[in-house]
């Protein structure tokens, strides 16, 4: 069995209308998220061999935060260019090319193709991914087609609290 733990970016600042979207940076709030969610991730699910991101700067401080959080969690990071604005055929094919090297995989991307891909792969109902939603999914065989995923859980920032 593998797992494969998507996550969504956390909020983005739009404070500097001049900067590129690739360049926004994380706000506060995604920031506070980032930590939260990784270490809700650390109390739930072992830890990622490898982690496939997005070149943004709001992804890549996503995952900086959200792995400081997980002090046991160090994965090989890749900064895969293809990831950004990445559509559901995209994330089928890279999860594809890197299922094999990892036990557990963790890609963290952007709207609407992460969402897209997380409910081509399950099932069951994933409902809406807010920024800093984290879905873990159980891969039972080696084949990555629609539906051939189990739904371990979905957990969004506004439900740490609950």
């Amino acid at each position: 069995m593998r797992r494969l733990t998507l996550l969504r970016h956390a909020k983005s600042s739009w404070r500097d209308a001049e900067l590129a979207d690739i360049d926004r940076p994380l706000n506060g709030r995604g920031r506070r998220d980032a930590k939260a969610m990784g270490a809700d991730c650390s109390r739930r699910i072992p830890p990622p061999a490898i982690a496939l991101i997005s070149p943004a700067r709001r992804v890549c401080e996503t995952i900086e935060l959200f792995f400081g959080a997980w002090r046991a969690a160090t994965p090989a990071i890749i900064k895969l260019d293809e990831l950004y604005q990445a559509g559901k055929g995209d994330w089928i094919s890279i999860v594809k090319t890197y299922k094999a090297d990892a036990k557990h995989l963790l890609a963290c991307g952007h709207q609407p193709g992460l969402g897209e891909f997380a409910a081509w792969l399950c099932k069951e109902a994933i409902g809406e991914l807010p920024t800093t939603a984290v879905v873990s999914i159980l891969l039972f065989d080696e084949q990555l087609g629609k539906n051939s995923g189990k739904l371990d859980f979905v957990r969004r920032p506004r439900e740490l609290s609950e």
